[in-house]
């Protein structure tokens, strides 16, 4: 089910493009690996959360899996819906027991705050400390799903968004009038071969 409409796909673009935005570059304490900037810091993790969607829009949940590795289940309501996304976090090198698991605990909510956008760019080695330049308008990635899309109602979806991204004037008349003409022959293309 795609939970993304032409009624709130302009509120799902301004979360997701609050949640890309960069983080101060933390101080390095020379922990992390050459070429790696220090891991991000959970707490930074849920500000983003409370900042963007509220205290009260956001939780987490946390299974113990074998040799000591978390799993995080990230929840997240965006425009009205619960989204749920999950990731596993190691136990840290150090020998103090609790701080491993800290330190599990910490990395499993980054990683799953990462498939949200979150601090997404900040691991990647060889980046710089700011985040990668975010795409100006989402014209690029939509023009890419309406040309592979194969279903009416994967056409459907990404219809709602552009109506959504069209709404909070992120894509030129220009870009609309392509997209327009790409649809178009998705809708026919799919016919086709129904």
């Amino acid at each position: 089910m795609n939970w993304i409409t032409a009624d709130n796909a302009g509120e799902v673009a301004a979360v997701t493009r609050r949640f890309l935005a960069p983080f101060d570059p933390p101080a390095d304490d020379g922990t992390a690996p050459a070429g790696r900037r220090p891991s991000l810091d959970s707490r930074l993790v849920m500000d983003r959360l409370d900042a963007v969607v509220g205290v009260n829009n956001w939780s987490d949940a946390y299974t113990l899996l074998i040799a000591g590795e978390v799993e995080c289940r990230l929840s997240v309501r965006i425009a009205g819906e619960w989204v749920t996304k999950a990731a596993v976090g190691s136990p840290g090198d150090d020998n103090a027991g609790n701080g491993r698991m800290k330190t599990a605990y910490a990395d499993a909510l980054a990683r799953a705050a990462a498939k949200f956008g979150i601090g997404r760019y900040h691991d990647r080695p060889g980046t710089p400390d700011a985040a990668p330049p975010v795409e100006r308008s989402p014209f690029a990635r939509l023009f890419r799903a309406v040309t592979a899309c194969e279903t009416p109602a994967g056409l459907d979806a990404i219809c709602a968004e552009v109506a959504g991204c069209k709404a909070s004037g992120m894509l030129t008349p220009g870009e609309l009038a392509r997209l327009r003409k790409a649809a178009a022959t998705a809708a026919r293309r799919i016919a086709a071969n129904s």
